[in-house]
């Protein structure tokens, strides 16, 4: 017991007598235990964030995409070849057990001028079914009809 009391005492008096280095080192605990915490809160909110966009693409979902061109020998983009057909889509609907919906969209390039105002845009086509499928909700405005 005289042991624990001698090294308590030892250690008050090595504390008292260097107080700049007591502080310091109170001061280093604190930052570092806040560092930890604030470093968790952060990956915890950014693991959060990642895991709520991948779910809002839907784990079920499957996307196909046209082939590619070549020309001269010098092979095109993925995608670049629109072999896909509306008719297409709705037959992988209508033929293809176990399908909630399908979702055909058409990209394409333009140049969009307004006034002296001019620039290239993507303008991309969907059909009704695209909004439920990518959980989409318009801000403003009319919702997209088939007829549409």
């Amino acid at each position: 017991m005289r042991n624990v009391l001698d090294s308590l005492s030892n250690s008050w008096t090595s504390v008292v007598t260097h107080k700049l280095r007591s502080i310091f080192t109170i001061l280093g605990i604190v930052i570092g235990a806040a560092a930890v915490i604030v470093l968790m809160s952060v990956g915890r909110g950014t693991e959060s964030q990642i895991l709520e966009s991948i779910s809002s693409l839907g784990s079920n979902m499957i996307t196909i995409s046209s082939g590619s061109t070549s020309s001269g020998g010098v092979r095109g983009g993925f995608g670049s070849a629109s072999t896909i057909t509306l008719e297409d889509a709705e037959a992988i609907e209508a033929e293809i057990a176990n399908i909630d919906g399908v979702a055909p969209t058409s990209s394409s390039g333009s140049q969009v001028i307004a006034g002296s105002e001019n620039m290239m845009v993507q303008i991309t086509g969907i059909t009704p079914s695209y909004l439920t499928i990518y959980n989409v909700a318009i801000a403003s405005g009319d919702e997209i009809t088939d007829y549409e």
